[in-house]
Formats: structure tokens, sequence, C-alpha cells
């Protein structure tokens, strides 16, 4: 069991979410879900959120042998109607299978998502969804072609707590945004050398794993497709295994929204797969905490926990004089359900899985009834536009480094 894992136990556990498993009651036809790959992340990112939802049910594990996909249904005591199959190929042809989640390493999204999509299945992609932004052409021309809806698992943009400050920043009560400061690291330890983050074959890194940084920049700056983006510094600390991979990188960007916005954004992003400890003993505990701050004219919101929401969070907003000092006022708030753009939906416990997956599955249902520009305007939701925005700064945060892009896993014949 991973520490995430055992972490989101604990939540459900203090929730009593096995109770409202329990009373969830499945439509007549629910979406028939499969699992692509038998990753560790699948019970969290996709079990844990299907089992309360009421219109989806997982029906099959896929992965590159029947014994592990087997295991993971045993392990997980998935139960007998889900089928397990010894091939990624099985589950994409599988005719009664609606929609699949990849959780797979990271340079063999692309390939797989088009293969799911082109046998009939909508697609919920781990983030990152693609090696580099060129990819998301790709995505975006089989989805067009095959009607399938295909989404960047970015779950944590889904829950009501970035909304929240997403709302204040855009009530226009505290002017401007100046800059946006995102951190988010692991513990030395916590990953093994031999992770598939720490392989360029495997699209590795920092930047990319923890791509949560470049994603809070964006979103709470406004960056859009057309928005002009300059990298000022990237300084990565590369891997002992792997000289092609940042473990670590620190960053200073700025995004100027639009021709008409007011200024250029200044944005300091640092992440780290593999956090020093202090004097080579002690944790950095002090710094396990995925944080964003946000400057604007007339306030400091300091965002704790913005990966991760649902666990626990913290928004304070700290006001500012005219000068632009703090003056030591102080609101604080957080949001675990309903808000600005869920309206009434949403439970306490809700992780900002399940709130992705409801989104998700309400513009399936969309589009499979006939609406196929379900998509457009609908919130929350994340469009692969608007993903490949942010995967060019990635990019773009690696030509800066002196790094080559990451690149998919040749496919085979």
């Amino acid at each position: 069991m991973t520490l995430a894992e055992l972490v989101l136990r604990l939540h459900n556990w203090r929730h009593g979410v096995a109770k409202h498993k329990a009373a969830t009651r499945k439509t007549v036809r629910p979406l028939r879900a499969g699992a692509l790959s038998a990753a560790s992340i699948n019970w969290m990112a996709f079990f844990d959120p299907v089992d309360s939802h009421p219109d989806i049910v997982l029906r099959a594990v896929a992965a590159r042998s029947l014994a592990k996909a087997q295991a993971q249904i045993d392990s997980y005591g998935l139960g007998g109607s889900v089928r397990a199959y010894g091939s990624y190929e099985e589950l994409a042809a599988d005719p009664d299978i609606d929609v699949v989640y990849i959780g797979l390493i990271n340079c063999y999204h692309v390939e797989w998502a088009i293969k799911c999509m082109e046998g009939g299945k909508h697609v919920l992609l781990e983030k990152p969804a693609v090696t580099h932004a060129a990819e998301f052409d790709l995505l975006k021309a089989c989805s067009d072609r095959t009607g399938k809806v295909v989404l960047e698992a970015m779950h944590w943009l889904f829950h009501p707590a970035a909304h929240a400050v997403k709302s204040l920043i855009e009530s226009g009560k505290y002017g401007a945004v100046r800059s946006v400061n995102s951190r988010m690291t692991l513990h030395s330890g916590i990953l093994t050398p031999n992770d598939p983050r720490f392989k360029y074959e495997y699209a590795g890194g920092a930047s990319m794993d923890l791509i949560y940084v470049v994603s809070a920049a964006a979103y709470f700056s406004g960056l859009k497709p057309e928005s002009t983006v300059a990298i000022q510094k990237a300084t990565p600390r590369l891997s002992g295994t792997d000289p092609l991979v940042d473990e670590a990188m620190v960053t200073e960007l700025s995004i100027k929204a639009s021709d008409s916005s007011p200024a250029a954004v200044s944005c300091s992003l640092r992440c780290d797969l593999r956090q020093p400890k202090l004097l080579h003993l002690v944790p950095k505990m002090w710094e396990s905490v995925p944080v964003c701050t946000v400057e604007l004219d007339k306030a400091q919101i300091y965002f704790e926990t913005f990966v991760g929401s649902h666990l626990s969070h913290s928004i304070v907003v700290n006001l500012k004089d005219e000068q632009g000092k703090l003056t030591g006022e102080k609101e604080t708030l957080a949001s675990f359900k309903g808000g600005s753009v869920w309206g009434e939906m949403g439970e306490r416990w809700w992780t900002s899985y399940r709130y992705q997956l409801e989104a998700f599955v309400r513009v399936v249902r969309a589009v499979d009834n006939g609406d196929g520009k379900a998509v457009e305007g609908f919130q929350p939701w994340l469009s692969l536009e608007e993903s490949k925005a942010v995967m060019a700064v990635v990019d773009a945060i690696y030509d800066k480094a002196g790094l080559p892009r990451r690149k998919s896993a040749p496919q085979k014949e």
C-alpha cells in the first residue's frame, strides 16, 4: 500500500465513506468502465470514486499479464463482475466497455488513449496526458474523428477549494494578479531510485509528474492558449540515475494572459521528487504540503494543500494597504462542497478524484445522448486546448533548462 493510498483510506474512515458507498444505488444502465494498466494509482484515482458514483461501474482491469490484472482485482476485492485481461489490446477492443481510465507510464499515454478512442471508448487520461504539447493535436484529432471524450485527469482543478480561490481572484475585489508562487515536493525516499519518474525513456521528471505547480500558475494567472509565456530561469537538479531527468526544478517565468492584460504575471515554481533531508537526516515536513500563493494589488491569497484539498486545506486572504503592504488583517475560508462552480453538488467527503469523475461522467453522458458540443461552456472542465497550453509551458521549461523535451515510446509494429 502506498502512502497516498493509506492517507486516502484514513480519510474515508474518518468520514464514514464506506456507508455512503453501500448506500449508492447504481442506475439501470451505468457506464461500464475499465482500467488500462494495473498501476498503483488505480484505486485512489478511479476505483474509489467509481464506488460512490451511481452512473458508472467497474467492469475490467487490463495489464500486461493476466496474473497481474487478476492480482489487482483480488487485492482490492473488486468482485467477480470485474474481468481481468492479460493485454491492453483486449480491453481497447472490448465492445462492452464504455469508458477507460489510463494510468500507464507517461510515455504510453497517447498511444493507448488513441487506441481506446478508436475502439469506441471515452478516455480519462492520467496527467500529464502527453509527453509534449504537440501530442495534444493527435488526441484532439482522434477525439473529433471518433466522437469520444478525452479528459486529462488534472483532478485538483475539479475541487471546490480551487474554485473558491479562483472566485476571489475574479471578483475584482482585490485588484489584479501580480504573481503566483507554487510549490510541491516529495520527501527523499518516497520514490525508489528505479521509479519510472526518474527515467527519460519513460518521459519522467519532476516537471512532468508534479505538473500541478505549472497548472496552478496557469489557472490562477489566467493562462490561455493565446497567452504569451516567457521563461526567465529554469534550474534543474538532475537525477543521479539519468542525467536527462530533472528530479527537481526551480522556474521563474511570466505569463501575459492576453494583449489586453495590464501586465504580465510573475510566477515562481518549485517541484521536487526527492526533497533532500535537513542535515541528511530530518525530512523537511514543513515543506511537504503543496502550497500556492497568489499576490494581488490588495491582498495575498495563501492556498495550502491545493493538491489533495479534500483531505484538508486552508485559504487565507491577507489584506494589503494602499501601498501594497500587508496590514495583518486576514480572512480565512475553506470549501469542500458546492461553491461557485458546483452549486449544490458534492459532499464533504468527496475527493478531488470524485469531483473529477462527476464532471467526466456528465460530459460523456451528454455526448452519448447526441450533444456533441457538451464540453463547450461546461464547468468545471479542462479542454484539450487548455491542457496543451500548460504542457507548452513544461516544454519551454525543459528548453530553458537545456534538457530535451519528453517523448512517447516508439509504437511496436
